[in-house]
């Protein structure tokens, strides 16, 4: 295709008797003569670029061309080429530094992912009014202990962490549905309290042991599991009449919610209303009920009736005031009407403060934390210190001693009833950096293969090294005017993601400009007086595509701004940025 049309700008069209072999030759002497300074016209005669220039009409220059139409930054990127890269260079690198100064001086540059809900909507009021309730209260206890003549924390008397667990169902019965998926449950949580050293790290119980007078143990986990096993004070006759009573009268559960939280608070007359034979029904239901719930410490065998357990559960959930004692370890499609849960949770609780990281004595209840005549700020550091070094004691204590089985128990093959899931906040950085890692790898990978992918297209390791580099550095940039420039605080873990993206987009502009440019060899000789002419060719050819397409995908990611999901907008946010810079 170049030999034809380099033939018919040669030959006329109407002379047909010509010597091919002349034409070959000519052809050859215009492919090496081109970059040379010297150019052939349609004459055969030869001319230096100096006179092809100077045959060229002249036009106005303007503020962004030259006499002759070429683009003026284009002329000095050609007549400067190692000057604006190493300039570009170094303004990269340099805004790169500052960044990381201003960044990474606070730490963790990423924002925690929990706020991801909607503003406005009643239930984020209602949860941001738990926290800052929560943040005054403990402005106040520190307050109120820093006053004190020797105020102490005891011993694993707070929760520091929590092991979640989610159970999945394989079968249509649910979770609570056969004596061996609540067994294979039983068996995970049974991982922790059987251990000898988990009374170490354990929320130990002291309201339990003030009731009972007996020794500290270990808070029970917060599952309906407790329930199933307590066959030992199981009573089927007591829990027959509790439940029929509860089916004889259905519309009497606000009421019993009433009656036993003047049980709990031993007030006789808490403004209850109802007959007297109603009161005294739900007295006497109630005093059943937390009889019956008391003795419920998951530490004996499993109950003979498991349906009649179910059952129990499923009518206490009618009674508000204790609905949230089995509640938490059913699916929200779990009632009396369909007694069938398919997931269930379970959470093993950690106290804080612990005493193997102190010199304290290893008896229960000791004085961890001595916080006489401490100010604020001296509390608040000592606390650091103290929560820094039991996160890594507990940190240890589960990998060496749990983490192994936790991590079989987690698979899709270990039991064939139930699919189990865990997280524990101790074990998120680590899970985290095992991810990044991974993801780590998949960059380079990518990166790796679109460098490749990249000399194949250009002919050069050097243009494709270099195309690289400037997709890398779009990112750093993209956060300084993200950060620095436009004030944003808010930095997502997501938005890491963006190097994907940019590789993609970057390698497309890279490949529009590179066909341009072989594209100019053949389109038009005029184009080919010098390599400021050309390349002003290119950009003119490549620049409205290249424009356009980021341009709308600038706008595609600045759509996010619609959602309430402040990930997802910084997402959006700094996905345009990148694409914008690059």
């Amino acid at each position: 295709e170049i030999k034809e049309k380099a033939l018919f700008r040669i030959v006329p069209k109407e002379t047909s008797d010509f010597d091919c072999k002349e034409v070959n030759i000519l052809f050859i002497m215009i492919g090496n003569e081109q970059d040379s300074g010297t150019i052939y016209d349609e004459n055969k005669n030869v001319m230096t670029k100096k006179e092809a220039s100077a045959k060229e009409p002249l036009q106005k220059p303007s503020m962004w061309s030259d006499e002759r139409g070429n683009l003026k930054f284009v002329n000095l990127v050609v007549r400067r080429p190692f000057t604006i890269f190493f300039i570009i260079l170094a303004t990269c690198i340099i805004l790169s530094f500052l960044l990381g100064q201003i960044v990474f001086k606070a730490g963790n540059p990423f924002r925690d992912p929990a706020n991801q809900f909607e503003i406005k909507d009643i239930r984020s009021i209602q949860l941001i009014s738990l926290r800052l309730a929560a943040e005054d209260i403990k402005v106040d206890r520190d307050t109120l202990e820093a006053a004190g003549d020797g105020s102490v924390t005891m011993v694993q008397s707070r929760i520091s962490d929590g092991t979640s667990w989610v159970f999945e169902s394989e079968q249509p019965e649910g979770v609570f549905g056969t004596r061996a998926s609540i067994g294979a449950m039983k068996d995970i949580l049974d991982l922790f309290f059987k251990d000898p050293q988990f009374r170490k790290y354990c929320l130990l119980d002291y309201r339990m042991a003030k009731k009972t007078d007996s020794e500290l143990e270990c808070t029970p986990p917060l599952t309906a599991l407790n329930m199933y096993y307590s066959n030992a004070t199981w009573d089927s006759a007591g829990i027959q009449s509790i439940i029929a009573a509860m089916k004889e009268y259905p519309n009497r559960m606000e009421l019993l919610s009433g009656r036993i939280l003047c049980l709990r608070n031993l007030i006789d007359d808490c403004g209850v209303k109802g007959t007297e034979e109603e009161l005294q029904w739900s007295m006497d239901l109630g005093s059943k009920l937390v009889q019956t719930m008391f003795k419920w410490d998951g530490k004996s065998g499993l109950v003979e009736n498991i349906t009649e357990a179910t059952e129990l559960a499923a009518y206490i959930m009618k009674v508000p005031v204790l609905k949230g004692a089995v509640d938490f370890s059913y699916d929200r499609e779990f009632s009396v009407e369909n007694p069938v849960s398919i997931f269930s949770r379970a959470v093993v609780l950690w106290g804080a403060p612990l005493n193997i990281t102190t010199e304290d004595s290893v008896d229960a209840g000791a004085a961890v934390i001595n916080r006489k005549n401490l100010t604020i700020e001296e509390i608040k550091k000592q606390t650091e210190e103290k929560k820094k070094a039991d996160d890594k004691a507990l940190k240890d204590y589960i990998v060496q001693n749990f983490l192994e089985d936790m991590k079989k128990a987690a698979t899709d093959t270990t039991d064939p009833e139930i699919n189990s899931y865990y997280l524990m906040f101790a074990l998120l950085l680590d899970i985290f950096l095992q991810i990044a890692v991974k993801d780590a790898l998949l960059v380079l990978f990518s990166l790796g293969f679109v460098l490749i992918w990249i000399r194949i297209n250009v002919g050069s390791w050097f243009l494709a090294f270099i195309g690289l580099l400037e997709i890398f550095f779009s990112l750093p940039l993209a956060w300084f005017f993200f950060k620095v420039v436009f004030k944003i605080e808010y930095f997502a873990a997501l938005n890491c993601l963006t190097i994907y993206i940019v590789a993609a987009i970057g390698a497309d502009d890279i490949f529009i400009f590179m066909d341009a440019y072989k594209q100019s060899r053949t389109r038009d000789l005029d184009i080919l007086v010098d390599l400021e002419t050309r390349l002003s060719w290119v950009y003119r050819r490549t620049g409205t595509a290249m424009a356009i397409t980021s341009a709308t995908t600038c706008t595609a990611f600045l759509c996010t701004l619609i959602t309430p999901l402040v990930n997802i907008r910084s997402f959006g946010i700094f996905a345009a940025f990148v694409i914008l810079l690059d």
